[in-house]
């Protein structure tokens, strides 16, 4: 499970962030992909390299709001519940093999 301290207590400040992206990551996604992107939104989030999500919010999601398995093997628990009505800017289907794209969950 990927953990962090600042996740979801304090994670979000009252403002709101300039941009919002939701991830829903299907069971057996490619980390690789997903990495490189997050950790350059990461980068460009907080300006003194904090890893707050100040300027850029994003949350974690799966179909069945359980935790997904990435292709090598990590789990990733979800950080809010799978919801399209949101305004997310963006919004990211991180897949994988396609056994489990073809058959979601839920």
């Amino acid at each position: 499970m990927i953990s962090h301290p600042l996740m979801k207590e304090n994670v979000f400040p009252a403002a709101k962030p300039d941009l919002t992206i939701g991830f829903l990551l299907m069971n057996h996604f490619t980390l690789a992909s997903v990495a490189d992107l997050v950790e350059s939104l990461r980068f460009a989030a907080d300006e003194s390299f904090s890893s707050r999500q100040i300027f850029c919010r994003w949350e974690w999601m799966t179909c069945d709001n359980q935790p997904v398995t990435a292709s090598c093997g990590l789990s990733v628990t979800p950080t809010d519940q799978l919801d399209f009505s949101k305004p997310w800017d963006y919004f990211v289907l991180a897949g994988g093999l396609l056994e489990e794209t073809r058959d979601p969950p839920g």
